[in-house]
């Protein structure tokens, strides 16, 4: 009875320290997006393939050339680095976040991250409830975060999102415009002018601005995991753009007696549909891919008070933790910032640009009023 018993403590232990088992997925999603009238004007096909292990997640959106990105999260942080299988070096820098939402991301990546990767994100985030529009830019753009989301998940392990909903919310509308994810190095002037916008003047709470849906699913070995998801994005749109919209309506010249169409706060965006070819039992054990020799930018020591979202240093491996380099580097960022542009309102980037314009004909000017003078000199009128 001892023995038996010593051998299922040895098996149990065994089994507590064994690493979780991978699962590998492989699929495609086809993007389409649409004007406000409803004509498409664009569509992407993103091939992907996800490795999940535990919390640890390895996503590869292959974007139908010989460039891919690599993204994955470990439950404290995440990786994304882009990769030229022909080039001797990576094209562009590698990015570390903290947290498990690929916040520089675009809708080819987070969308597929949603339906497989999120398992950690919802369980433990603090943003698990305010889900970033993934048609739309984080960092860049506040109309990212006007929205909570509502999500039902499965059951079973790893209880993933079974639906989505995207919901404008009034404390989200009016923090969107300074929402800690929206950067301050590089941000454009574009950007800058949207967080002086009041958006809770012209967007309403309460309108349901995306769906995500799991259409099908499958239980592989005790995991439920989606075999086809889709997702609608809706864009909202301000005053101004849906009168102008009004206007080119109006002007286009209907048939008298017909109806007049009505240009909507709303309309649909973008429509997503992802769909799984292969799922299968992983050897591959998750870990981040490695950046070759290349410049990181780390976020996970930014200061927005000081304008900073980065430090930026030259490694073959990814820092696990921050450490005692990461701070010095902090420190000699913060005794010498950014250089930040002078920042002008756009009427006042108008008068300048009216100015510049100016300054930039006024020898043409001089040489015609010149040449003029000259020539009625020669030729006077009689």
């Amino acid at each position: 009875m001892l023995k038996w018993l010593c051998v299922h403590l040895v098996l149990v232990g065994m089994a507590s320290i064994s690493p979780a088992q991978s699962y590998k997925v492989q699929g495609q999603m086809v993007a389409k997006y649409y004007r406000w009238n409803g004509d498409e004007f664009g569509s992407q096909i993103t091939g992907f393939v996800i490795n999940l292990q535990g919390d640890r997640w390895l996503l590869r959106a292959e974007y139908g050339t010989n460039w891919f990105m690599l993204v994955s999260g470990d439950g404290t942080n995440n990786y994304a680095v882009l990769i030229d299988p022909e080039g001797e070096t990576d094209p562009a820098p590698a990015r570390v976040y903290p947290g498990d939402f690929p916040q520089f991301q675009f809708d080819r990546v987070t969308v597929p991250w949603l339906a497989f990767c999120s398992s950690h994100f919802l369980d433990h985030s603090p943003r698990k409830d305010s889900i970033p529009c993934l048609w739309r830019q984080p960092r860049t753009d506040p109309l990212a975060h006007v929205c909570i989301t509502r999500t039902q998940r499965f059951h079973d392990s790893p209880r993933l999102p079974e639906t989505v909903e995207w919901i404008t919310d009034t404390g989200q509308i009016a923090s969107a415009a300074t929402n800690a994810w929206l950067r301050n190095e590089g941000a454009t002037d574009d950007e800058l002018d949207r967080r002086l916008i009041d958006y809770s003047t012209w967007i309403k709470p309460g309108k349901v601005l995306g769906r995500f849906a799991v259409t099908a699913q499958t239980n592989f070995n005790g995991k439920t995991l989606p075999l086809a998801f889709e997702l609608e994005a809706y864009e909202y749109l301000s005053p101004e753009a849906r009168n102008r919209l009004q206007q080119t309506v109006d002007a286009a010249g209907k048939t008298p007696g017909t109806k007049r169409e009505t240009v909507t706060d709303t309309y649909l965006v973008a429509h997503y549909v992802g769909q799984v070819s292969r799922v299968q039992t992983s050897d591959v054990q998750v870990e981040p891919p490695e950046p070759k020799l290349m410049d990181i930018a780390d976020f996970r020591l930014s200061s927005p008070a000081d304008g900073i979202d980065y430090v930026l240093y030259t490694s073959k491996h990814w820092k696990p933790q921050t450490d005692a380099e990461l701070l010095r580097l902090l420190e000699i960022k913060r005794k010498n910032p950014p250089q930040r542009a002078i920042r002008l309102r756009p009427n006042q980037r108008g008068i300048v640009r009216i100015t510049i314009l100016l300054i930039f004909c006024a020898p043409f000017v001089f040489w015609g009023v010149r040449a003029f003078a000259q020539k009625n000199k020669r030729h006077p009128t009689s």
